[in-house]
């Protein structure tokens, strides 16, 4: 499902500080999209773009400090995350609003993170408190701290 035909484009919303490029005209629209307009300079998008591209992340969603835990992955991290809190799909993260950024882990191979997504999804919970707290042990949302690092427009 794509994600402009269940939520309206940041350029039709007037919602311009979110707008990267307009879907309308075959362009970036939301943040994490695989496409990156043509001759367009913007040196975010092409790294968000091309570390999409080349990398896999394996990672944990929570709805507060030892509260309900959700592992995914996905080669858009930056997408998935964005999709996750504004709730763009049904399903478990928007039920039970799991929307924080606790933990990830980043994969060179997507067949390597989607055996360390099965085993992490196979622990016992405790485990993965384990895991969240040895990184994180604020049970901070990484998702905003980890965009920051980009390169900005």
């Amino acid at each position: 499902m794509d994600v402009r035909s269940s939520t309206q484009c940041a350029h039709r919303r007037g919602d311009l500080s979110r707008l990267t490029y307009c879907a309308r005209f075959q362009m970036r629209c939301h943040p994490g999209s695989a496409r990156v307009a043509p001759g367009r300079d913007d040196k975010r998008a092409n790294f968000v773009y091309t570390f999409s591209m080349y990398y896999a992340a394996v990672y944990i969603l929570a709805s507060k400090r030892n509260g309900t835990l959700y592992v995914g992955v996905t080669r858009q991290l930056e997408a998935r995350i964005w999709q996750h809190k504004e709730d763009v799909f049904a399903g478990f993260t928007r039920k039970y609003g799991v929307k924080m950024l606790v933990w990830y882990e980043m994969h060179d191979d997507i067949n390597a993170a989607i055996h360390r997504e099965k085993q992490i999804k196979r622990w016992r919970r405790a485990w993965k408190l384990e895991l969240i707290e040895k990184s994180n042990w604020d049970w901070n949302d990484l998702y905003d701290d980890f965009f920051k690092a980009l390169p900005q427009t």
